[in-house]
């Protein structure tokens, strides 16, 4: 049964979100402050663990245990990567993040992990247009499938000579590789590309004239998120190198109509190697494989 948090509200004001009809608009007396763990929702479930964020419009339902947020048979290995992700002061954080129905890193890890669990690795060959057989994926900098295989602190190694805080290093969303080519995948869901005001210092490090056709301009671009991984998968790779933004379509048409992100593009070498991969081409790929309709139906609800 789902209860009120302890708050005394009258009865209109509760959420019932254990497999019941969501409302849609709460009003709150006062306005409540920003739900940032289930602890700080004001309407959850004490049986079921699942909060809802106090916004009065859409909430984003919260889980006091992120494992909740991820289908059990897709669990494994997933403590032992949090514990090693390369941004160490963001691992708690990154835990209770994943717990929201929101989270782009929970569907990052659902979308990988399922291609690994199932063994059907050449199905996600053929959604990202991979030459060669995968050999390796990384998930926030960590090995998922050769737990041994240098990656990590070749990662790190990466990051300490651009001058990273070792408390705070790059992790890539997702690292693919093959014999031929490294991939890094920059996962969207819900939010565009990161952006950072150009006259950040934090840009300065990342801005190597071999990689870019116009080190001003790409700084103008903003587009620090993507300029970090251009960098970093650049070197990380030494020779064939892609950088697969993965996101709904809509976020592409508005970003390809931005003067900022076609400046981050035309500042690239081989920017034929910047891909746009949208989710609607790869649920095409899907239905094209032999999925289980669970995980397509599990992606669908938190990307679209």
């Amino acid at each position: 049964m789902c209860m009120d948090a302890g708050v005394k509200r009258p009865l209109f004001y509760l959420l019932q979100i254990c497999y019941n009809d969501v409302e849609k608009k709460v009003n709150f007396d006062i306005k409540p402050k920003k739900a940032s763990k289930y602890e700080d929702c004001i309407r959850r479930c004490i049986q079921c663990q699942i909060g809802a964020s106090n916004a009065q419009i859409n909430p984003t339902f919260i889980y006091k245990d992120y494992r909740n947020n991820i289908p059990s048979n897709l669990l494994q290995h997933l403590d032992e990567t949090l514990e090693k992700t390369l941004n160490t002061t963001n691992r708690e954080n990154k835990k209770i993040k994943l717990g929201f129905s929101t989270s782009e890193d929970a569907v990052s890890w659902i979308f990988i992990k399922y291609f690994l669990v199932n063994d059907k690795l050449p199905v996600l060959q053929k959604i990202l247009n991979l030459e060669d057989e995968i050999s390796e994926i990384l998930m926030w900098g960590v090995p998922q499938i050769n737990r041994n295989s240098g990656c990590t602190e070749k990662l790190k190694h990466i990051c300490d000579s651009l001058g990273e805080d070792k408390k705070y290093y790059t992790e890539p969303d997702i690292i693919i590789i093959t014999k031929s080519e490294s991939v890094f995948v920059e996962v969207k869901v819900k939010s565009g590309n990161d952006k950072q005001a150009a006259d950040n210092r934090n840009y300065d490090k990342y801005l190597l004239d071999k990689f870019y056709t116009d080190i001003e301009a790409v700084k103008k671009s903003s587009y620090y998120e993507l300029i970090r991984n251009w960098t970093i998968g650049n070197i990380f790779a030494e020779n064939n190198f892609k950088l697969i933004n993965l996101a709904p379509q809509k976020l592409f048409s508005n970003e390809n109509q931005d003067s900022d992100f076609k400046l981050f593009i035309n500042s690239l070498k081989d920017s034929r190697n910047f891909i746009q991969l949208s989710w609607e081409a790869v649920f095409k790929n899907l239905k094209e494989s032999d999925i289980e309709e669970y995980f397509y139906n599990e992606l669908e609800k938190r990307i679209f």
